[in-house]
């Protein structure tokens, strides 16, 4: 079990600027958000520290939107928006000027809106509105942002339907090509969406289904997805993603809750990660807003929890500063990882380091397995590299598993290969023991490169 506390406290300034007007009834704005503070954790890498962070409730934002009238309640429109980092002045994705979206398309009031380009899901237009991260940032989204509700999903070559309402009900449909970005899918994405509003009560539904997704979980969410897979990024055969929402105002006070489901295949494995979020608007004055919420979040036997306060106060139409106060837990082998900063990921085969790689954690079965090298090579065990690329320091590496019982081993995998961990050590878990022995007779290649089955010396 892993806790972690965090405060923030920042500034927020939104500019808006309509450009002169070149011809009547058509208009290009200008755009842009600022947010920029200082973030207190409690636990950065096992010590606590202040972070200057930029984005903390709002991504640093500019912009250009435009519309043209054709008449008879036809227009022409286009969007192009940058994401950029205040601290640095670098942009979010480099190399792409218009990295959050880039579209251009046709709107009538009778049939709809046609838009063409690298455009959000349904996530973001139906449900973003019922999430407590809408106010509280990056420090309140669900674990990882799996659901899009922070709008990381950027699709490219998408063609998007949006109907008119009726009667308050409105839907629509996105179909994206095949693109070349891997953290927006290089294969087809689907996604459908459909919302009411009617007056005080507001309420969304939405589904994504993405082929071929690049996936940093570690990074993201503190968790490897799976046991069996590595720290490294891993691109998802299919991450599909369905939610609903909905929302209640009485008076000053606003009642949102909020479902999301995201089901992750990568390769043989696959499972959900179901989210469940009940948060709660005040407006204590007209220019004081106070929300608080919570959500609980799980894969397997990892579990999340996030509470988070949050105090808002405007200090004009454009500009106004907060304060707030999370607190992340986590359980089942996950790590504490916010999605806008947090602790290297550490887990039972290493911790991630600042560039990705791993490393032995100090004390962790990798470490133990590093402890115990010499004794195995006084036993009879031969150290055979099943990938000298993924050889990790101090790691004890051999192309068969051992069962514990027989070479008094336990074995843990990192990346590719085993390594092996004194079974005299209470803490070596018979779970493993188990889980390995189907694999005794597994063909891996040996240092030569030919395949064949090689025990150790002590298992002959």
């Amino acid at each position: 079990m892993k806790k972690r506390w965090m405060c923030s406290a920042a500034v927020l300034a939104l500019s808006t600027m309509a450009a002169p007007c070149a011809y009547a009834q058509s208009s290009v704005t200008l755009y842009g958000i600022i947010d920029a503070g200082i973030t207190y954790f409690s636990n950065l890498n096992g010590h606590a520290t202040f972070v200057a962070n930029d984005g903390s409730i709002q991504s640093n934002r500019w912009g250009l939107v435009g519309s043209e009238d054709l008449g008879g309640g036809a227009k022409a429109i286009f969007q192009l928006e940058n994401g950029f980092n205040l601290y640095s002045g670098t942009m979010v994705q480099s190399g792409v000027l218009f990295s959050r979206q880039a579209w251009v398309g046709l709107t009538d009031t009778t049939y709809g809106t046609l838009t063409l380009g690298k455009q959000y899901d349904f996530f973001w237009d139906n449900l973003t509105q019922f999430a407590m991260g809408q106010y509280a940032g990056q420090y309140a989204w669900h674990p990882g942002d799996f659901d899009h509700l922070a709008g990381p999903l950027h699709i490219n070559n998408a063609v998007k339907y949006k109907s008119p309402a009726f009667y308050g009900f409105s839907f629509g449909a996105l179909y994206a090509f095949p693109s070349q970005s891997v953290s927006a899918g290089t294969g087809h994405v689907i996604a459908f969406g459909a919302r009411y509003d009617g007056g005080p009560f507001q309420a969304g539904v939405a589904y994504t289904d993405t082929h071929d997704l690049g996936l940093n979980a570690p990074t993201q969410a503190g968790t490897t997805l799976f046991p069996n897979l590595s720290g490294a990024p891993v691109v998802a055969t299919s991450v599909s993603t369905i939610g609903a929402g909905a929302s209640y105002r009485y008076g000053r006070s606003l009642t949102r809750l909020l479902f999301t489901d995201t089901r992750f295949r990568v390769a043989r494995d696959n499972g959900s990660m179901p989210t469940y979020e009940i948060n709660e608007v005040f407006h204590l004055t007209p220019a004081t807003t106070l929300m608080g919420g919570f959500w609980y979040s799980k894969l397997g036997e990892q579990k999340f929890q996030n509470g988070t306060l949050l105090l808002d106060y405007a200090l004009s139409k454009r500009t106004y500063v907060y304060t707030s106060a999370t607190y992340l837990r986590v359980s089942g082998g996950a790590a504490p990882v916010f999605l806008g900063g947090g602790s290297a990921p550490c887990f039972p085969t290493g911790c991630m380091s600042a560039q990705g790689s791993r490393r032995p954690q100090s004390g962790s079965a990798c470490a133990r397995g590093s402890e115990a090298a010499k004794r195995f090579r006084e036993r009879g065990f031969r150290r055979v590299d099943e990938d000298r690329s993924t050889k990790a320091p101090g790691f004890w590496h051999i192309s068969q598993p051992a069962v514990c019982r027989q070479a008094r081993a336990c074995i843990h995998r990192v990346r590719a290969a085993p390594v092996l961990i004194d079974s005299s050590d209470r803490r070596c878990p018979g779970s493993l023991r188990r889980r390995r022995e189907p694999n005794l007779h597994r063909r891996v290649p040996s240092v030569a490169g030919r395949g064949r089955r090689q025990w150790p010396r002590a298992l002959r």
